[in-house]
């Protein structure tokens, strides 16, 4: 493959080579690298796709922040969903220097400019079996009476319970609403509802990315810095094996 074929296909940067971002990356990015494989780095299926304000043309190397707060959900199922996932995993997955990903470019296309993403150096991350968008897959659970029904006999509620929680959770699903209006039993009560719902989602906690890229499902992402780059800039998939093998470390 000639140079000038590869850089049609990846402009990455008018000042930076091709090949040394490419090999920038496989050298910052060493965690990632090794759980997608070196030659999938840029290939379709492989890649892990944010939505943005910003399409970034270039390779930029961004910071993640604390106290993120949510497009969608409603402040008091944020926070404790928060608090479940830092007690089971050990980090706010919802909130603390998280990058809510997917595989599917055009899942991440709906949330604003789709930027190719790579977490520089370690990186852990969360994604479940069965949920493409874990609030979305709660709203799916508690709206269907079938699927409730079989939360609160897990949970052993009794019949108040159920009424009760029921009214709680309409009351959380309100975005004016937040976690200090509750009492300490009436957030034990919501917080071993949400418990089920995750439990019902089929967490997978930094095992299979792979697979997790390849289901399209939402991959929450926990890192402190990071590259992205236009996925439009990206090389296709076509190309992709031959140039990693014959330009890279």
């Amino acid at each position: 493959m000639k140079l000038f074929e590869v850089a049609e296909l990846l402009p990455v940067s008018k000042q930076l080579d091709i090949i040394k971002t490419r090999n920038q990356i496989i050298r910052s990015c060493q965690p990632f690298v090794t759980q997608i494989g070196k030659d999938n780095i840029f290939k379709a299926g492989h890649m892990l796709y944010r939505g943005s304000r910003v399409l970034h043309s270039q390779l930029t190397t961004s910071e993640t922040f604390t106290d993120r707060r949510p497009l969608d959900t409603p402040p008091i199922i944020h926070h404790l969903f928060n608090e479940i996932l830092f007690k089971k995993y050990g980090v706010k997955f919802r909130s603390d220097h998280v990058l809510f990903t997917t595989g599917k470019e055009d899942i991440a296309g709906t949330y604003g400019h789709v930027n190719t993403i790579f977490p520089i150096g370690e990186f852990k991350f969360l994604w479940f079996t069965t949920s493409t968008d874990l609030y979305l897959f709660f709203l799916n659970l508690i709206e269907d009476d079938e699927s409730f029904n079989l939360i609160t006999q897990r949970m052993k509620l009794t019949t108040s319970q159920i009424t009760e929680l029921q009214t709680l959770l309409e009351l959380a699903c309100e975005t004016d609403h937040s976690i200090d209006e509750l009492t300490e039993d009436e957030i034990q009560l919501l917080t071993r509802c949400l418990e089920n719902v995750i439990l019902f989602a089929g967490p997978k906690f930094n095992v299979d990315l792979p697979k997790a890229i390849a289901s399209g499902h939402e991959i929450m992402v926990h890192c402190k810095t990071y590259y992205s780059i236009d996925t439009s800039e990206i090389i296709k998939p076509t190309s992709m094996s031959q140039f990693v093998q014959s330009h890279t470390e």
